[in-house]
């Protein structure tokens, strides 16, 4: 019985954590296609994106605005069918996975699959607005942050089209987390063979967030732009 593990994120709920391991121990009880891109970062989203787009925008824009789709695989479709064959278990991975046309991509899976299952982790929306606003402000200049883009709004179209029961949410608290790891929680959620993290981000503090902050708006506005030898390392 084959099965595909569809990983949905949220953002900033260690993703990137989750598929760099998957990425290191490929082939240990469960397949992460190589779609494209780095070896360690999966380009799961830009090949589906590719492959089921929801509009012919998707197809034409990317690759001129990201430069990202370049990097996918001839036939990312032949990857999917030869990791399915390999294995018991397949795992998708990309925060970005709702941009897709994910009727297409259900009707796709479920003719190579005999099970598809949706997973993902939900942040409290004030732990979700603090993680965000920090990385908003460690670059310089600082990107934006909007409020009004949680991503929990997008979630319900999992339900509808693969089927609530097919959808498992799961709290995202650290101390809920075999050693604090994600890695090792979802491994174990999944019955997948025991990982850890491949990098774990530390707890940022309070005055450095502050610190960050007053150093990234007085190099604003001081409209100082700086150099590659030059740039701060936030």
């Amino acid at each position: 019985m084959t099965k595909l593990v569809l990983h949905i994120g949220m953002q900033k709920t260690g993703s990137t954590a989750i598929q760099r391991s998957l990425a290191a121990n490929n082939g240990n009880g469960f397949v992460l296609p190589h779609l494209g891109g780095k070896p360690l970062k999966p380009l799961h989203r830009d090949a589906l994106m590719q492959l089921f787009p929801k509009s012919s925008e998707q197809l034409t824009n990317r690759p001129i605005q990201k430069g990202r789709n370049l990097d996918v695989v001839a036939d990312p479709v032949h990857q999917i069918r030869l990791a399915a064959a390999k294995t018991n278990t397949v795992i998708l991975s990309s925060e970005g996975i709702a941009k897709i046309d994910l009727r297409k991509f259900a009707s796709f899976a479920r003719e190579l699959f005999d099970d598809v299952v949706v997973v993902g982790y939900v942040r409290e929306p004030i732990s979700l607005m603090s993680a965000a606003f920090w990385t908003s402000i460690r670059a310089y200049p600082a990107a934006g942050f909007n409020l009004g883009r949680l991503p929990y709004r997008s979630y319900w179209i999992f339900d509808k089209i693969f089927g609530r029961e097919n959808v498992q949410l799961w709290r995202y608290d650290k101390s809920d987390f075999p050693d604090g790891d994600i890695v090792q929680h979802f491994c174990s959620r999944l019955g997948l063979p025991k990982l850890t993290s491949e990098n774990r981000n530390e707890t940022v503090s309070r005055p450095a967030v502050a610190a960050t902050y007053r150093l990234n708006r007085g190099l604003r506005g001081a409209n100082w732009m700086p150099s590659s030898a030059s740039a701060p390392q936030l």
